[in-house]
């Protein structure tokens, strides 16, 4: 009997198993980077903009808020901040690429647990690669679905501006940047609505 302890020589790995390791931990890697960016650039622009306004002036002009997540608007709710169009597009296409890397990166988590898992699952109902293949469709599908509701919603805020609401310019072009905590609530907004669209589904 092999002892426990006994690492296994690099002949007796499978073919190509440290490269799949490599390029998982490398995308782990990369959508821990992304998440970071994006809340760097939450702070920096002041909010993000898949949740945020557009809205025109009787001029024809197209103003861009985002949505801070910072209380203190006109109505008790939160400060939009005025950003250029630019920034908005940036902003969104930033928020809208967290659901592609959480896919990813969970995917990647998978791959490196397959094994333990085909091993924890060998004597189940379902078998651990059934399992696996059924996790990952989900997580495919679900990913594809969010990304597909956050475009149509970006496209939709920029094809049809609401008409602009003068009592609300003032506030609405404030400069507060958000805390840790409108950072935390922004993120947790993003999980909150991916597991409503893999609910909805499901």
């Amino acid at each position: 009997m092999q002892r426990l302890d006994t690492l296994p020589e690099d002949d007796q790995l499978p073919q190509g198993a440290d490269r799949k390791t490599r390029v998982a931990v490398l995308v782990i890697f990369l959508g821990l980077a992304n998440f970071m960016l994006f809340t760097v650039g939450y702070v920096i622009v002041g909010g993000e903009a898949i949740n945020g306004r557009v809205r025109s002036d009787a001029d024809g002009s197209v103003h861009y808020y985002l949505k801070s997540a910072v209380s203190g608007g006109p109505d008790g709710g939160d400060i939009m901040p005025e950003r250029s169009r630019a920034v908005f597009i940036y902003s969104a296409v930033h928020s809208i690429s967290i659901w592609p890397t959480v896919g990813m990166v969970m995917l990647a988590m998978l791959a490196l647990a397959k094994d333990r898992i085909v091993s924890a699952m060998h004597s189940t109902i379902v078998r651990g690669r059934t399992f696996i293949t059924i996790l990952a469709t989900v997580i495919v599908l679900a990913v594809i679905l969010a990304t597909i509701v956050f475009i149509g919603q970006f496209v939709d805020l920029l094809s049809r501006p609401e008409p602009f609401q003068a009592t609300t310019r003032a506030v609405a072009c404030g400069t507060a940047l958000p805390g840790c905590g409108a950072i935390v609530s922004a993120l947790g907004h993003r999980l909150e609505s991916l597991c409503h669209v893999a609910t909805a589904w499901l």
